[in-house]
């Protein structure tokens, strides 16, 4: 049933009188595809995060570095998304020829991101694409197109089926990571394929620097990694579509990046209150 105006208003005056500090959700960042020059965000990705309890912020695609900055600053966490293939510019390789629609803007924007959050210590959560930048970022590589450069055959990876229909399933390769306790796994469940979706032909190649591979799919392909230092968690499959759809163990991904970025915030909060000495 549709509201009045004078009903609706009478809602948000309510939840003003309430006190911030116990209803407050963190503020998640999250990156928004391009595509001929129009931005855009599949709903799953902000659902998810509503779902998971915080309060997306939508990052427009700017190389204005004030403007990202600014953004920033206001954030508790962020949120990488898919899209397009990355430049292999940034890698200083030659254009495969199967390398599809590429976006310098968005690349040179999201990287700037990257250095931001990171610099301010800012939980990163990387999806598909935002998992390949993350690893490029940091000084990994990539397959520009997996079917024609990984070693051996591999799956399609690149699913015609609907986006929330699960297709193949993961493997976690690394003990106690924090992928497997963002999942809610034991040492029992763990070893237990994962099912997922699948939706890209780009892939991490060369791990970053100090980053640990902690899932790949049953033909090798990398699937997820995580640096054991700072608060950085990125997947290749597409946990969106599936947390939206009933998938308790792909919400649990977008609650623990809320989870931390709640705890971000408190910190920052007892710095604005509080000296401290290093």
């Amino acid at each position: 049933m549709s509201l009045t105006l004078k009903e609706l208003f009478a809602q948000v005056d309510r939840a003003s009188a309430v006190d911030t500090a116990t209803t407050t959700r963190p503020r998640i960042g999250i990156s928004v595809n391009r595509r001929d020059g129009k931005e855009m965000l599949a709903d799953p990705y902000f659902q998810s995060v509503i779902l998971a309890g915080g309060a997306p912020v939508l990052v427009p695609a700017t190389t204005e570095l004030s403007v990202l900055t600014t953004i920033v600053e206001g954030l508790d966490g962020l949120l990488l998304t898919g899209g397009g293939d990355i430049s292999p510019d940034l890698l200083g390789e030659t254009p495969h020829p199967s390398l599809e629609d590429v976006d310098p803007i968005r690349d040179t924007s999201e990287l700037q991101l990257i250095r931001l959050a990171h610099q301010r210590g800012l939980p990163i959560f990387g999806i598909c694409r935002g998992h390949q930048l993350i690893n490029v970022a940091f000084g990994g590589t990539l397959y520009q197109d997996l079917p024609s450069q990984f070693p051996s055959p591999v799956l399609s990876h690149s699913q015609a089926e609907a986006r929330d229909v699960i297709t193949q399933s993961v493997t976690l390769t690394a003990p106690d990571s924090e992928l497997q306790r963002a999942m809610g796994l034991d040492a029992t469940t763990r070893t237990a394929p994962i099912p997922v979706n699948s939706l890209h032909h780009q892939a991490v190649r060369d791990l970053a620097p100090g980053f640990v591979a902690t899932a790949e799919a049953s033909d090798g392909v990398n699937e997820a990694m995580e640096h054991p230092e700072y608060p950085i968690l990125s997947v290749q499959w597409h946990p969106e579509w599936l947390a939206t759809t009933g998938h308790e163990a792909m919400l649990s991904l977008f609650c623990h990046l809320v989870s931390r970025a709640r705890r971000y915030a408190h910190a920052r909060r007892l710095h604005h209150t509080m000296i401290t000495l290093d």
